[in-house]
């Protein structure tokens, strides 16, 4: 399952979406969640186990970075 969270408007929310082609859902998040997860900068990538644990934590964006995230999620999937 993927989500993204904005902390942004629903407007802006829906502008960005578009402009970049986003078709998974995206839920209005607030500074409080940020703060829970322990956000340090944004976009922020997360990916839960099967216990809802944080199992993966990357922060910014870089390309190629998919590899590594298809790689944590294969593991994942294995557990």
């Amino acid at each position: 399952v993927v989500w993204g969270v904005g902390l942004d408007d629903v407007e802006n929310l829906r502008k960005f979406a578009e402009e970049y082609d986003i078709d998974y859902p995206i839920l209005i998040g607030s500074t409080s969640l940020a703060y829970k997860y322990k956000v340090q900068g944004i976009p922020t990538t997360f990916l839960f186990d099967k216990k809802n644990r944080i199992a993966f934590r990357h922060v910014g964006f870089a390309p190629g970075m998919e590899k590594d995230l298809e790689k944590e999620v294969s593991q994942l999937l294995k557990e």
